[in-house]
């Protein structure tokens, strides 16, 4: 069954209980078949399982963190690049390769802009981010100008 967005927004909506929607209650009424929800799951338990530890694993990748040499300060001991999501089952570079490149150093800030701006559209109306949102705009064009002026 084809996934309709409109559809699923809609019983997502109804399944508001004073305003929030818990995800027990979206798995058990996505169980139905008939429903618009019932596409976006894995309902083959076998293939749910592996889903599931591959996301643990992501998980862990995610939160393994490392100490800078040059500060003691903890950052992700891996990243996991876009042009590395395109391939098959993705990857994950330690954080020490991708800033030891320039490419792949680039690909990571090019990826942090468009987080940036994910995280911009979900939080816009909060007005107080105002000027984070302008900080990244003007660190956004300069890494552009530079990149452009490098060769």
């Amino acid at each position: 069954m084809k996934r309709d967005h409109n559809a699923v927004k809609a019983e997502l909506e109804r399944l508001k209980a004073d305003g929030v929607i818990k995800p027990a209650d979206v798995v058990r009424f996505a169980r139905n078949e008939d429903t618009a929800l019932h596409a976006c799951f894995t309902w083959d338990d076998g293939e749910a399982a592996q889903q599931y530890r591959l996301l643990e694993a992501r998980n862990i990748l995610r939160v393994y963190v490392t100490t800078e040499a040059s500060d003691t300060s903890s950052v992700r001991a891996f990243v996991s690049l876009t042009t590395d999501r395109t391939k098959e089952g993705g990857g994950y570079r330690s954080i020490a390769d991708v800033m030891s490149d320039d490419a792949l150093r680039g690909q990571m800030l090019a990826d942090a802009f468009v987080q940036f701006k994910t995280m911009q559209r979900r939080y816009k109306s909060l007005q107080q981010l105002s000027k984070v949102w302008e900080a990244v705009d003007a660190a956004e064009q300069d890494a552009q100008f530079k990149l452009q002026h490098a060769a």
